[in-house]
């Protein structure tokens, strides 16, 4: 089942998350869906600028708990987008809308232009769910909104409105859920008239200083990550988790 759609116009690549009736909870399939994706989009001279985003008025409810918890995961999926996203040369534009939980707020942390709706709820809950940071984000979470900020956020757990994370200087901009897309549609269409070589040149200077560390960290928070997982505190939180939502 297709739950990660591509489409391109006007150099622009979009890659929409279509999971609707799950609020977009990511799957290992979606996980290898999106890897594909943004390596077909990295070689394909046609395109100058990836846009993600969510379908059904969310960007995405973060990893599938469901899944996580009767699968045996393949840890190497997971790893393989995240390895292509932080590595990605191109500019990726971002719309979160509705909820950015786990995953969804991590990666921003990725994205060159993030444009969220003044209704996401965005929310890194992963040490209340007995696990911890991943996709890099417990070195660049400090380092783009600074420590206090970034351990607020990843120890407590709590949600954060998209103005508190324009505040902090996480994202880019936020406007009303109705114009979100346009906005981020246009700033896109800007972005692919600028030229490409340039825009690819300037984007690797603005990582090369981090890249190693990111990869790194990376590698590291996913096997901290993985023994969480297996762990009885971790079970035992995200059991509560499913009493709590019925």
């Amino acid at each position: 089942m297709t739950s990660v759609l591509s489409a391109y116009q006007d150099h622009i690549q979009t890659i929409t998350l279509c999971r609707p009736d799950k609020k977009n909870a990511l799957t290992i399939s979606m996980y290898q869906q999106l890897a594909q994706h943004l390596n077909d989009a990295a070689s394909d001279p046609g395109v100058r600028v990836v846009m993600l985003c969510g379908a059904g008025g969310n960007f995405t409810a973060g990893n599938d708990l469901q899944e996580f918890l009767t699968t045996e995961l393949s840890e190497g999926s997971i790893l393989d987008f995240l390895s292509v996203l932080s590595q990605f040369p191109k500019p990726i534009v971002t719309i979160a809308e509705g909820v950015a939980i786990g995953i969804g707020t991590t990666i921003l942390l990725h994205s060159d232009l993030i444009f969220c709706a003044e209704n996401t709820r965005l929310q890194l809950p992963f040490a209340r769910l007995g696990l911890v940071p991943e996709a890099g984000s417990s070195l660049l979470l400090p380092q783009q909104v600074g420590y206090a900020k970034a351990a607020e956020w990843l120890l407590l757990g709590e949600p954060f409105t998209a103005q508190q994370a324009l505040d902090a200087g996480l994202i880019n901009t936020i406007a009303p859920p109705s114009n979100i897309h346009k906005l981020a549609l246009t700033a896109a269409k800007h972005l692919a008239q600028v030229p490409p070589e340039a825009v690819q040149a300037s984007k690797e200077l603005l990582k090369e200083p981090m890249k190693k560390q990111v990869s790194t960290t990376i590698q590291q928070e996913a096997s901290v990550f993985a023994q969480r997982l297996k762990s009885q505190e971790c079970k035992q939180a995200i059991t509560a988790f499913f009493e709590r939502a019925r």
